[in-house]
């Protein structure tokens, strides 16, 4: 079940950078999706298809939060509501995190980044 999903999810993403492509030729303007891991506790979370997707260049930016160890104030209780959901003090550092990355996107030009 895991590889099928994996196989799945990596031609979604393949599904979604082609119509990015598509869309990119019919506007004649550069589009790029901007992928996100949350950081979710949920044990049966599987984000390998995204990983795969981007290490095969379907996807250029994908934003990982799903490390507890590169991430640890967003795994903490007093940070969350459950397992899926941050409270208002995590949902604001989660929100500078992304906002943090995303400046890094912008001011590497583009540049292929994830971290993990």
């Amino acid at each position: 079940f895991k590889k099928t999903s994996t196989i799945y999810g990596v031609k979604m993403m393949e599904n979604i950078s082609s119509q990015i492509e598509k869309q990119q030729q019919i506007n004649n303007k550069k589009l790029e999706a901007i992928f996100f891991i949350p950081p979710l506790l949920e044990a049966d979370s599987n984000y390998s298809a995204l990983y795969k997707a981007y290490n095969s260049g379907y996807i250029d930016t994908l934003f990982a939060f799903n490390n507890v160890n590169n991430f640890t104030n967003l795994y903490e209780l007093n940070r969350r509501i459950d397992s899926a959901h941050l409270n208002h003090q995590g949902a604001q550092e989660f929100t500078l995190l992304l906002a943090s990355r995303f400046t890094e996107y912008l001011n590497n030009s583009g540049q292929k980044i994830a971290n993990r």
